[in-house]
């Protein structure tokens, strides 16, 4: 597991280790959620992402599932919810 504070940390982390699942937030420095998706899904495409927002509404979050996010999250969301979309998103349904 490794953590990043910033899109542009995350693109570094992944360029140097195998990462299966990237759970990031829309609103970060430097790159923004929207930006970071936009390069996941160019430069790793089989990579899983889950995107989580409390600033953005859900218009924002719609547009992380067409650019490829895999399932979105409001938050404040619980641990338990975030495990229940992990293990979905592994076991192949929608997660969210």
């Amino acid at each position: 597991m490794f953590t990043a504070d910033s899109g542009r940390e995350a693109r570094v982390a992944l360029s140097k280790h195998q990462i299966d699942l990237v759970i990031t937030d829309l609103g970060m420095p430097d790159e923004d959620g929207i930006e970071l998706i936009r390069r996941l899904k160019t430069e790793h495409r089989n990579l899983k992402i889950i995107v989580m927002s409390g600033t953005f509404g859900p218009d924002l979050l719609k547009v992380a599932r067409l650019l490829g996010a895999h399932a979105t999250l409001t938050k404040p969301m619980t641990a338990p919810e975030l495990l229940d979309c992990i293990r979905n998103l592994d076991a192949g349904a929608d997660p969210s």
